[in-house]
C-alpha cells in the first residue's frame, strides 16, 4: 500500500521595526522605487503588473519582455545589485506595490 505525502508550503517574514518599507503608486506610466541596498526585498502588489530593477532611472515595459507580478501575492526577491530600483508597470488598472528589506 502507497503512503500519501503531503506537501507543506511555508511562508516567513521578517517582523520589521517600521519605517523601513515603501508603497509605490503604480500605473500605466512607469513609476519608480528608491535605491534598494539589501540586495533582496519582499514585495507585494494590489495590482498584476511587470517590473525590472535597472540602475538611475529604470523604466519597466508592459509589454511582456519584463518580469510579471502577479497581484496580491507576496514574493521575495533576490539578487538585486545594491543602489538599484526597481520599476513598475501596470498593463491596465492602478494600484500600489509595496516593498520591504528581506533576510
Amino acid at each position: 500500500m502507497m503512503q500519501r505525502r503531503e506537501h507543506v508550503l511555508e511562508e516567513s517574514v521578517i517582523a520589521l521595526k517600521g519605517g523601513t518599507c515603501e508603497a509605490v503608486a503604480v500605473s500605466t506610466t512607469s513609476a519608480v522605487s528608491s535605491a534598494i541596498l539589501s540586495g533582496r526585498v519582499v514585495i507585494y502588489s494590489s495590482v498584476e503588473c511587470f517590473f525590472r530593477q535597472g540602475s538611475g532611472t529604470p523604466v519597466a515595459l508592459s509589454t511582456g519582455v519584463d518580469q510579471i507580478l502577479p497581484a496580491s501575492t507576496m514574493l521575495r526577491v533576490v539578487d538585486i545589485e545594491s543602489g538599484n530600483k526597481l520599476a513598475f508597470k501596470t498593463a491596465s488598472g492602478t494600484g500600489t506595490v509595496y516593498i520591504a528589506p528581506a533576510a
